[in-house]
């Protein structure tokens, strides 16, 4: 049957529509035949149909399940549960289910009622008596049973699709789970009956009405008055009952007195009519009829004339009328039998036992909401067909339900079914495989050549009749392409047809498959894909399933698998043949491609001659073609000519400015001692100056380790000595002393007297500062340079060729437009143009188009987007195994310095760091961005290189090339006609720009190709007009152009030509209205400027949304902007805009910013919060030059924006210098800075002039002033943030990157020396360095080992110093710095705190003698792949050189450092200052100080002498010169936290204790007096510290804070301690006691202390002096804590002296002054207590007073 037809005849019936086609007369049968109603069989139809639907939804439950069931329907012995019996299997698993359907086309509810219906009356569904006889003897049956007699577990179910009435009076959910229930459906219910007294009235109708009472017979009756006895028999079982009549007493008399009170009386026929009262019922009732089947047997039995006697005489019914209105009918009433068993309740357990497993399910679906539930059920489980197979197995089960010949269903037929019904789909989707297969090669021009590629192997195992198995295990190299080779040959053989033959890939077509297909007879054999998956255990059962299919039915399979799986298990345990294929030889490759050898193919862009990269085994390419199947993949690109690449940049023109090599910088001192060579020949020097700056940096007053002087030579301390022309001859004796011999070399042809190897250096200024000269770079080990120089030599080859090992990462280094990105790509270009027949590869990288959110593999490089190339995947293996195992790969990783994402920076650097050592590298970046670049010490060297600005020559070329160029191509005039006008005008540029004095123009290769946009449709139209040419028509102001103004003037000749040519307007039109190409661009601007201001913050795309509103525009807008020339549109997941250069992001965006302050509303609020936000940031640097110069000059572009206007011109300015958190204001002054740039003198005094009234422009003014003051500005860059014009002058920011090269000392014998040998040569700094260097470099040993060895060391201080005035040889002297620091150094990561504090103790020691080598050693071990450990160890020592920075010689190093480390510095810091503040300062040490206690008021005045906060304020002020030296805003937040702020903020947290409340209170200080100096460099030295805490005010909040934290503190002292430091000296405790009343401090405790230590004292008496020497001071700072104990001291103390008299009368006014500023509120029971005892003790006084005035008179 056609299921697919079937369905669409469904479906195009159950489809109906009135719509008739136009014209047509619309049939009146309609109306006639429209309203008949259904009827006869479609009123039944219904629930045939459901239970048809059922039964195949329980079989499809069931068969998903794995259960091995037998579905029977509509069979006999299951009587009332016929409609589905599903027995789901044997053992654990022996459920069987009994379910009765009952389907309802209406929406009538069963009621109580319909359970307790006959089973003789109509409409008996749902009489519970039928169910309970089938269920009985369904119990009773084999089907309910095992097979060892015991019972199955079965259930019992009503199955409804109708509603209960009022259910929960007599019904309960059933929990059974879904999981559980296979006939559970959504929204339906399951109930059982309640088990209390509402189940009874069931009981009674199935006593009333089972059929199964009717079985049962009484025997052996025995009936006396008191019992009766009988037996019940049912099927032959005998049951022995006794009916106790005691028991029945009282429901006996009830129904007697109902019955004697009843009345008889007549109807209208004369018939006597019954009216009984109801039991139970008011007795006054007069109708009765027996309600219970209890009252019923009763009445029966009383009938009974044996039983008469038993029964009350009102019992006894004479009437047939009245036992008819009593019990019924003759034949409906109740036997004697029945009436016994329901007294004596004989089946009451039985029947409970029915109703507690008769599942009663209601709600159910009805037929076409089963029908799409079976459907959704198919569709979760099915992906290919799942309505095929449902309409299928409707079908099916159809048949098998009308075959009368049975009604039972196996779980073997069902699953037939099924697979009959997927087999068929299936056996479809297979045919594609195949064709997806053969599709694969037949475009292929390797075939038909599959004659000499078939396997002869495989092609025998397919043919043959006699192999002994039936599956073959295929692996090898290139297998499908061999396995389609075969199956062509024998397809050509005849040996098979297309169709005998299947394809497949074993994920997904086998892992979600149940391999039924294979048994399908239409193939003879089956090829399985493994080549993609794993190989698991799963998969060999499921392997071993279809051989075992295939073998029963006479087929073959051949499994694919990769090299790696391991054959000869998988061939055992498949009893499989086994066919290698193995790779193409070079013959056979040569054989199958040399009919296509004149074809070219391209790889990674460039393409190559077939026949040449085949034979040439450069790349791995000749190793990946011996892949068959790689090769047909390759030479699907093949093509008959080479192509011709469009070179990408603009006209493809390219000048070549000149790339220079940068020279190395090194510190002359640190060279020396790294370089290993004892004799050091200077150049370019004047020896009396090189003399002197030698003696001034090594030798330190008596301390020398420096002469010129022969005579002192031989001292021990001297280490380097000055050889002249005089005293050379005895050079070879003094080099053997272990000294370091310098000789100025000035002339070459005196060197020939130097015997031995020696260095050539030449020192470039005069910090001592130098270069080598001398070519030994093999036995030279280089420390790191300070910064580069573009001093080299210029790079002469093609740009291709100037990356050499072993400097296999280039650097290079220029600012924005010198050409970075250009000579990138002309680089690629010519090498793409160069002939070669090599494999190799030069890969352009646009790092700022890389996506790494889903990979951070260098894989995900390779797009178009990034590389400009597109990528097949035997490309990328390609280059990624030449990556690994050759050196023909270079990489062009462009615009480094525009990766804004942290995360993939990191990435990037892995990737620079895990290849530089396999394939050439090269970094294009501006220089602000290089110390981002940071090299693994494992790295080769790398070479700097800069661009220099175009000369006068390379300019005059590239103008003259570019107009000749952009006249041919875009206006295609002839060269006759331009030749004489080129010539005319480009000399006329040549001439303008150098001899103009222009802002900011460095004849860089941007501006110039802006200059040349903008003359040249002035060029075109003089050239069709035949006129003159006038370049100062072009650009009246060309004697002042800044960047700015250029930019402005390219961008407008851009848009007039997209107006021009996009827009078709001619250009006639234009030169009349040239203001109206801006209205008719104003969306297209629009659009630039809002793309370029979201990306250029990188803000939410909802911020386009928000703001596109205000225009209009579409997505045809969008797309025309990749007219303008300024841009590229790109749409990913959201849309991006690539601008062509990122300065024209920068200018747009700084358009938007002005255009925004214009509007003046919400956008303006959000500019302003992210200006504030970014300003000090150093990405946004070009980007607020290019705002603050439009604020000046403005544009066109910005509609509304008028520069005379001075609110738009200041509001920028307003911005950016407004609200300012820069407390020390070197983020500030270099915005400024950097702002004003492109101002020239004038606009810089017109700028000021708007300024003067301007309160908030304070800080800008001055820096005007002092900007003015020190000339016009002339250079157009931040001198130290990104200097101007080219590498020379950028020293500061020419990060090097250089690592440590390896040492050159021999290894040999050292590999068994002994520990205490080792400790004896690390002692002597003469073989220190070397020994380490060897020993590190063997392997001999190790880093940790030799830091262990090196702490020992230095434990002993003898070994460091020497007495310098005694003459005896120490070797030790000067250790540290003669070689200890140095070979510290070279520990790596070994270098750890102990060693980093001995650096620290030594450069306190003495900074004028050690901070110079102690940094030399810091600045060559420092990288930022250190472990943790050392990396902090390392950071730990920087702020000793910041704190004894006016001792350094060689600054530039500490400069390279920091800018290398700030940000690790701030991380370490950040994490070192709270922890040392609250866990290192103690405060009792701070209240105790040497045992004593301070005077606490004194404290802060010596903070420096007791050192309590000296290190984290050393911290602080190191963190803030590193903030300056960097130009970080440095700021107080709203906490008082210290936030310093670069490219991140960075927020240093202290805790809540009071250290930490009191060093917030220093930084504070700090910061305010750092924030009004104007050197603040001077003031972070150390011996400035103090000036800092002179203010009373701060030493107050001090104080306060310290008193604080004394009452807290004060428990932690002993009682004696108190004695001893605080009590015991009278006047520390006045003054104490006084601060703490002062600060309003004082407490109970302490109180009660001081009046104890009195007490305790008192005895003493006039011996005693302490109450005169401040003790009774003391008490009078008690305040409200005054109390009688007190006031009797001071009266006992009066009455002795005088002196104590006066005190205690000073202490009571003091006294009483403190209760005199007690608020009300704070009045309590002390304060009362003081008040009374003051008042008593105030007039005791006065009468010892009086008492002492008499006696005195």
């Amino acid at each position: 049957m056609d299921i697919s037809n079937r369905q669409g005849d469904e479906e195009a019936m159950e489809t109906t529509s009135d719509d008739q086609p136009n014209g047509e007369h619309i049939d009146a049968r309609l109306n006639l035949y429209g309203n008949l109603q259904p009827g006869g069989l479609k009123d039944t139809i219904h629930g045939v149909v459901y239970q048809l639907v059922l039964l195949t939804c329980a079989a499809y439950r069931a068969e998903k399940k794995n259960r091995n069931f037998f579905l029977i329907s509509e069979a006999k012995e299951f009587e009332k549960f016929d409609d589905l019996v599903i027995d789901n299997g044997v053992g654990d698993n022996d459920e069987i289910i009994f379910l009765q359907a009952k389907h309802c086309s209406g929406e009538k509810s069963y009621s109580e009622g319909d359970f307790c219906k006959s089973t003789k009356v109509k409409d008996n569904d749902a009489s519970l008596a039928k169910y309970y006889d089938s269920w009985i003897r369904l119990k009773a049956q084999k089907f309910s049973k095992r097979e060892d007699g015991k019972p199955k577990s079965s259930r019992y179910i009503f199955f409804t699709n109708r509603d209960i009435h009022q259910s929960q009076q007599f019904l309960e959910d059933y929990p059974i789970t879904p999981e559980m229930d296979d006939f559970h459906f959504q929204e339906s219910k399951t109930l059982k009956f309640k088990k209390d007294d509402s189940r009874q009235k069931f009981i009674d109708a199935i006593y009333s009405y089972t059929e199964e009472i009717k079985k049962c017979s009484l025997d052996n009756k025995e009936i006396s008055h008191e019992v009766i006895r009988f037996d019940i028999v049912v099927d032959e079982q005998r049951y022995r009952k006794e009916l106790k009549i005691q028991e029945l007493e009282k429901e006996i008399k009830d129904i007697a007195n109902l019955l004697n009170n009843s009345t008889s009386d007549r109807n209208s026929n004369g018939q006597p009519k019954l009216k009984r009262a109801k039991l139970n019922r008011p007795r006054n009732s007069h109708h009765y009829s027996p309600k219970s089947i209890r009252e019923k047997a009763l009445i029966k039995l009383a009938q009974e004339r044996d039983l008469q006697d038993i029964f009350p005489q009102e019992m006894k019914i004479q009437s047939e009328e009245e036992l008819t209105a009593l019990l019924g009918k003759q034949e409906d009433r109740i036997s004697i039998e029945r009436a016994l068993i329901i007294l004596t309740s004989a089946l009451d357990e039985k029947i409970n036992q029915f109703l507690d497993e008769f599942e009663i399910k209601i709600k159910q679906p009805n037929v076409d909401e089963l029908q799409e539930l079976l459907l959704q059920e198919i569709k979760n489980i099915v992906d290919v067909g799942p309505r095929q197979i449902f309409y299928g197995l409707n079908n099916r089960i159809m048949y098998w339900f009308k075959n009368r010949q049975s009604c039972v269903l196996k779980w073997t037929e069902f699953k037939g079914f099924i697979n009959a019904e997927e087999a068929d789909i299936q056996r479809i989707l297979l045919l594609s495989n195949n064709k997806v297969f053969e599709d694969e090669y037949r475009n292929c021009p390797l075939f038909p050549l599959q004659e000499s590629v078939s396997n002869q192997e495989l092609f025998a195992f397919l043919t043959s009749s006699t192999i002994k198995n039936n599956i073959a295990v295929v692996s090898g190299i290139g297998i499908r392409a061999r396995v389609y080779a075969t199956i062509q040959s024998l397809l050509k053989d005849q040996e098979i047809v297309n169709s005998e033959w299947l394809f497949l890939d074993f994920a997904p077509s086998i892992d979600q498959s149940d391999l039924k297909f294979f048994s399908a007879p239409s193939y003879k054999f089956a090829v399985i894909d493994c080549l993609q998956i794993d190989i698991t255990q799963e998969r060999i059962d499921k392997i071993k399933s279809i051989s075992k299919i295939a073998t029963d039915d006479k087929k073959k399979i051949v499994l694919l698998v990769k090299d790696n799986v391991t054959q000869i298990d998988l061939i055992q345990l498949l009893k499989a043949d086994m066919i290698e294929i193995g790779k193409l030889t070079s013959q056979q490759i040569q054989g199958i491609c040399k009919p296509l050898y004149h074809l070219y193919l391209n790889v990674g862009g460039k393409d190559y001659s077939l026949k040449e990269i085949i034979k040439n085994g450069t790349s791995n390419f000749s190793t990946m073609i011996s892949d068959f199947d790689l090769l047909c993949e390759i030479s699907l690109n093949l093509k008959e000519t080479p192509s011709s690449f469009k070179s990408p940049l603009p006209y493809g023109i390219f000048v070549q400015n000149d790339l220079v090599q940068c020279i190395p910088v090194y510190d002359l001192m640190d060279l020396v001692d790294n370089a290993g060579f004892k004799i050091i020949v200077v150049h370019g020097v004047n020896q009396q100056d090189f003399i002197k700056q030698l003696s001034n940096r090594l030798n330190k007053g008596k301390k020398k380790r420096f002469t010129a002087e022969e005579n002192e030579f031989n001292e021990i301390d001297i280490k380097y000595i000055f050889i002249s022309d005089k005293n050379i001859s005895n050079l070879q004796n003094y080099i053997k002393e272990n000294k370091i011999a310098f000789y100025i070399g000035n002339d070459s042809n005196n060197l020939s007297c130097i015997e031995g190897k020696y260095l050539c250096i030449s020192c470039i200024d005069n910090v001592l500062n130098a270069k080598v000269i001398s070519d030994v770079s093999d036995e030279l080990n280089l420390p790191k340079p300070i910064h580069y120089i573009g001093q080299g030599s210029k790079i002469e080859k093609p740009t291709h060729h100037f990356i050499t090992p072993p400097s296999n990462i280039s650097i290079i280094s220029a600012q924005a437009g010198y050409g970075k990105s250009s000579f990138c790509l002309a680089t690629r270009q010519q090498w793409i143009n160069e002939p070669s027949n090599n494999v190799k590869w030069l890969i352009y990288v646009l790092l700022p188009q890389l996506d790494l959110s889903s990979s951070k593999s260098i894989e995900a490089a390779f797009t178009y987007a990034v590389t400009k190339v597109d990528w097949k995947n035997w490309e990328i293996s390609l280059v990624l195994k030449d990556l690994e195992s050759k050196s023909n790969v270079t990489l062009l990783l462009d615009a480094f310095d525009e990766v804004k994402d942290e995360n993939y920076l990191k990435v990037i650097k892995e990737w620079i760091n895990q290849y530089s050592d396999k394939a050439n590298i090269v970094i294009a970046t501006r220089p602000y961005a290089l110390n981002k670049i940071s090299l693994t010490e494992s790295n080769n060297s790398c070479s700097y290189y800069g661009l220099k600005g175009y000369t006068e020559d390379q300019q005059l070329k590239y103008i003259r090339e570019y107009i000749n160029a952009i006249l041919k191509l875009e206006y295609k005039i002839s060269q006759e006609q331009t030749d004489q006008q080129i010539d005319q005008v480009s000399e006329q540029i040549n001439l303008k720009l150098n001899n103009t004095k222009l802002k900011g123009l460095d004849t860089i290769p941007l501006e110039t190709y802006h200059l040349c946009e903008i003359i040249t449709p002035h060029l075109v139209s003089n050239l069709k007009a035949k006129s003159q040419i006038d370049v100062d028509k072009v650009y009246p102001k060309i004697d002042f152009i800044t960047t700015v103004s250029l930019i402005q003037k390219f961008i407008a000749t851009k848009l007039q030509l997209f107006f021009v040519n996009h827009l078709s307007i001619p250009h006639t039109i234009l030169s009349q209205w040239k203001h109206q190409f801006y209205g008719f661009t104003a969306s297209h601007l629009e659009l630039l400027m809002i793309f370029a201001y979201k990306q250029e913050f990188n803000l939410n795309y909802s911020f386009l949304s928000l703001h596109l509103h205000r225009i209009f525009y579409n997505k045809a807008m969008l797309n025309d902007l990749n007219d303008t020339g300024l841009v590229c549109v790109y749409r990913k997941d959201q849309i991006y805009i690539k601008f062509n250069h990122d300065t024209y992001q920068d200018y747009f965006a700084a358009l938007f910013i002005m255009r925004g302050i214009v509007i003046s509303d919400q956008l303006s609020q959000h500019i302003k919060e992210t200006i504030q936000k970014y300003r000090y940031n150093p990405r946004y640097r070009i980007l607020f030059s290019l705002t603050a110069h439009i604020s000046m000059t403005g544009d066109e572009i910005i509609p509304g924006f008028d520069p005379g206007n001075s609110d738009h011109k200041l509001q920028f300015w307003k911005m950016i210098a407004d609200e300012s958190d820069d407390l020390l204001g070197a983020a500030e002054t270099k915005l400024f800075h950097n702002c004003l740039t492109e101002y020239n003198y004038q606009q810089r005094q017109s700028l000021a002039s708007s300024l003067s009234d301007k309160q908030w422009a304070e800080k800008l003014i001055q820096f005007l002033n002092k900007d003015s003051q020190q000339g016009p500005a002339n250079n157009k860059t931040d001198s130290q943030q990104e200097p101007a014009s080219n590498i020379d002058d950028n020293h500061d920011e020419q990060i090097p990157i250089l690592r440590d090269s390896a040492s050159n000392f021999s290894a040999s014998n050292e590999s068994n020396i002994s520990e205490k040998e080792v400790r004896r040569i690390l002692r002597n700094k003469y073989y220190v360095v070397n020994k380490t260097k060897s020993w590190l470099k063997n392997g001999s040993l190790s880093s940790a080992k030799l830091a262990k060895l090196f702490e020992e060391i230095i434990e002993n201080s003898s070994l460091y110093e020497s007495n310098y005035c005694n003459k005896t040889w120490d070797p030790q002297s000067y250790w540290d710095i003669d070689g200890g620091f140095s070979a510290m150094a070279l520990l790596g990561n070994g270098f750890n705190k102990s060693l980093a504090d001995h650096f620290i103790e030594r450069i306190d020691f003495d900074p004028s003698w050690r901070a110079n080598p102690a940094l030399n050693a810091v600045y060559s071990l420092y990288r930022d792949d250190l472990q943790e450990e050392s990396k902090h160890a390392c950071l730990s020592i920087i702020p000793y050189f910041i704190r004894n920075y006016c001792h350094l010689t060689s600054k530039d190093q500490l400069h390279t450092l920091i800018n290398r480390s700030y940000k690790s510095i701030f991380k370490y810091y950040q994490m070192q200052l709270p922890n040392y503040i609250s866990n290192k300062i103690s405060l009792r040490k701070i209240f105790e100080n040497d045992g004593i206690y301070p005077y606490l008021d004194e404290i802060l005045a010596h903070v420096d002498r007791n050192k309590t906060f000296d290190y984290p304020i050393l911290l602080i002020t190191s963190l803030l010169w590193i903030a300056m030296q960097v130009g970080c805003v440095v700021k107080l937040n709203v906490k008082d936290q210290l936030q310093l702020t670069y490219e991140s903020v960075t927020t240093f947290k202290l805790n809540d204790d009071v250290q930490s409340q009191i060093f917030t209170q220093i930084l504070r200080r700090i910061l305010l007096t750092l924030k009004w100096q104007t050197n603040k460099d001077t003031y972070l030295e150390k011996e400035h510290y103090l000036s800092f805490f002179s203010d009373e005010a701060f030493k107050k909040k001090i104080k306060y804070l310290l008193y604080s934290s004394f009452p807290q503190r004060i428990t932690e002292f002993s009682n004696e301690d108190l004695k001893t430091h605080l009590f015991k000296n009278p006047f520390l405790a006045s003054k104490i006691y006084k601060n703490l009343n002062y600060y309003g401090l004082m407490t109970p405790t302490l109180a009660n202390l001081l009046l104890q230590y009195a007490k305790d004292n008192e005895y003493l008496g006039k011996k005693w002096e302490w109450p005169r020497q401040g003790g009774i001071k003391a008490i009078g700072c008690v305040g409200r804590y005054f109390n009688q104990d007190f006031a009797k001291f001071l009266e006992n103390r009066s009455k002795l002296y005088d002196d104590n008299l006066r005190y205690s009368e000073e202490a009571l006014a003091n006294i009483n002054e403190t209760l005199a500023t007690v608020a009300v509120q704070d009045r309590d029971e002390y304060y009362q207590k003081a008040i009374k005892a003051i008042k008593e003790c105030s007039l005791n006084i006065e009468c010892i007073a009086r008492s002492k005035s008499k006696t005195s008179n």
